[in-house]
């Protein structure tokens, strides 16, 4: 009875060797500890307690600006996905540049020229302008290769007038003289209607250019007419006398005067 007894009670205890005797599933702590399955989901051969990404084999720590999405595919490795690289399969290059994918834009000369398009990459500042072997024909300091306007001393640049014609604006109006008609009158680029040096003001409203208007300040005449600006060319009694050379304006009548005779 007593051997019985103490069997059964052996039973109910601890066992001495279980590291872990309130987890079913672990006797020893193992990597995560008790209470944590030493489970690796994505078999990368880090277990998921210290797998940052535990569902993607290829990460064990999320990246910056993807997480722990799968990295997109970049043949080359140059740290530009496919998608975006128009030089895949270039490692130095991500868009065409000046001499494609696969050859890279050098200017081992220094002449402004890429080897690539260069009849002497080897020969500093041969170019395709000229005397080859003159790296600045107009000698205004910038190289031929940079120089858009390579025999032009003044400019580098084309500008509004083009190689050899200097960008002058006469008047201070922004517009440069040779595309200026007007290039010595800073308020038109162009004549209209009056001309260079006159505005196009139409004082009284009236529709017609004060240049053309004979009553600039008359809004109902552009011609003086019989009676002038600023008088109304009127004949109210129809004897063909204008009231203001009519002295009976209201009685028709016969020249000189307009009255009757």
């Amino acid at each position: 009875m007593i051997q019985r007894s103490q069997i059964q009670i052996g039973a109910d205890q601890p066992d001495a060797k279980d590291q872990c005797p309130v987890d079913p599933f672990k006797s020893d702590p193992g990597v995560c500890g008790c209470g944590v399955a030493d489970n690796d989901s994505d078999l990368n051969g880090t277990p998921d307690c210290q797998d940052g990404c535990p569902t993607n084999p290829a990460l064990s720590a999320p990246v910056s600006g993807s997480g722990c999405e799968p990295k997109a595919p970049d043949a080359d490795q140059d740290g530009v996905p496919d998608s975006q690289d128009t030089c895949p399969e270039d490692p130095d290059k991500n868009e065409l540049g000046l001499c494609g994918c696969g050859t890279p834009d050098a200017d081992e000369d220094q002449d402004g020229i890429v080897d690539c398009e260069d009849r002497c990459p080897t020969i500093a500042y041969e170019d395709l302008v000229g005397d080859p072997y003159d790296k600045d024909e107009d000698n205004d300091g910038v190289n031929d290769g940079t120089d858009q306007c390579p025999f032009d001393p003044i400019k580098i640049t084309a500008g509004a007038c083009g190689c050899g014609n200097p960008d002058y604006d006469t008047d201070g109006d922004g517009t440069a003289d040779c595309i200026d008609l007007c290039p010595k009158d800073k308020n038109k680029i162009e004549p209209g209607k009056c001309g260079c040096g006159v505005k196009d003001k139409d004082s009284d409203g009236d529709g017609k250019v004060d240049c053309k208007d004979a009553c600039p300040l008359d809004k109902y005449k552009t011609v003086p007419g019989i009676c002038g600006c600023g008088v109304e060319d009127k004949d109210s009694d129809g004897d063909d006398f204008m009231d203001c050379v009519d002295a009976c304006k209201c009685d028709p009548g016969d020249p000189p005067d307009g009255c009757p005779h």
